[in-house]
């Protein structure tokens, strides 16, 4: 079995929940992803792939658009639980203590 199997599963779902916190935060301060995007200096695309849970953001581009929605992380992060698989490792140097 694809040892990364479990995790691309979980990621995945977390991308999806994101995406659909950001969505509902979107609508009820009634932005479209065009005005999103040109509050937070991002292309509309790139709103756009977040809430499809096609991209996954940087920690700074949570913070700006949880800032542009007057939201938290923690209400972006809302449903979300502490992951529990880690993406297996690549290489086989040295492990670290």
């Amino acid at each position: 079995e694809d040892s990364g199997a479990a995790y691309r599963a979980e990621r995945a779902e977390i991308l999806r929940q994101l995406a659909a916190n950001l969505r509902e935060a979107r609508l009820a301060a009634n932005h479209t992803q065009e005005s999103l995007s040109l509050i937070c200096n991002l292309h509309r695309t790139d709103v756009g792939e977040i809430e499809r849970a096609a991209r996954e953001p940087r920690f700074v581009t949570l913070l700006i658009l949880a800032s542009a929605l007057g939201v938290t992380l923690e209400d972006l992060a809302k449903g979300i639980p502490v992951p529990k698989e880690r993406r297996p490792a690549t290489h086989s140097g040295p492990q670290r203590p």
